[in-house]
């Protein structure tokens, strides 16, 4: 279960890493009404937080139904499954 979870966390730096050397490059499109820098650090949190939600799902998957934490994600008690 770790490979599987560490595989999205892994994929998110190739990804982040190949943003941030557009923004050194000065390629890095802008976002409609943010500047550069907020545009890299706004689309960083959201593969970031796309990466926690795939291994908090891969997580809920491996565990069994009676875990507490499983509830509590199930029922929106904790929030997302990042979480776990």
């Amino acid at each position: 279960m770790r490979r599987e979870k560490d595989k999205p966390i892994e994929q998110t730096y190739d990804v982040c890493d190949a943003l941030i050397l557009d923004f050194k490059k000065g390629e890095l499109e802008k976002e409609q009404g943010f500047d550069v820098k907020v545009t890299l650090e706004d689309k960083e949190q959201g593969i970031q937080s796309d990466a926690l939600d795939k291994a908090g799902d891969i997580c809920l998957k491996e565990l069994g139904g009676n875990r507490f934490s499983l509830v509590m994600v199930n029922y929106g008690w904790k929030g997302k499954s990042k979480c776990i």
